[in-house]
């Protein structure tokens, strides 16, 4: 295990982890940083020190994993996770203002539209609803751009539009509901 063969399956072990956990090279910083210790205990103790193995260990290489660079503004954003997301859908303890933003939130990550286009998705006046297949999608005209955003209704788009159907009790929806 602590031969060059055996450094690189753990790096592959850890790689295909990251990815089941949704984090698509957001996890190569980790891997990388727990690779720097091993490296350093194998080059620097186990291969100049042992005197327990006849063999001995060799010293090992790493090359480090790409990192995702975010430039500007976005450098401050990322990407919540899959499992992230169930994560908060699934929170306990919360009040009911703080479900209904956090519904709100839920939703806007699952249909990748601006804030200021919350309330077109819940005036049915403003939309048109279409069928493809199995597929519903509930089609808005865009405030900012102009242009048709065309919204996936999923199991939970379709449970959030449902569980507000008639409105909310705290929040008020218009261009920036953060209220």
């Amino acid at each position: 295990m602590l031969s060059q063969r055996g450094l690189n399956d753990y790096k592959t072990y850890l790689i295909k982890q990251s990815k089941e956990k949704g984090e698509n090279g957001n996890g190569n910083k980790t891997i990388n940083l727990k690779f720097i210790k091993i490296k350093k205990f194998i080059n620097n103790v186990l291969a100049v020190h042992n005197t327990f193995l006849n063999e001995g260990i060799k010293k090992v290489e790493y090359v480090n994993l790409p990192i995702p660079k975010i430039d500007g503004e976005d450098k401050k954003r990322r990407p919540l996770t899959n499992e992230e997301i169930n994560k908060l859908m699934n929170a306990d303890n919360l009040t009911t203002r703080e479900k209904e933003y956090r519904d709100l939130f839920v939703l806007e990550c699952n249909c990748s539209y601006r804030v200021s286009d919350t309330p077109r998705l819940f005036d049915k006046s403003l939309q048109k609803k279409e069928r493809r297949g199995d597929n519903e999608f509930i089609v808005i005209g865009t405030k900012k751009e102009g242009i048709k955003s065309v919204i996936w209704v999923t199991d939970t788009v379709r449970t959030i539009l449902e569980r507000y159907e008639k409105g909310f009790e705290y929040v008020t929806i218009n261009d920036s509901y953060n209220r």
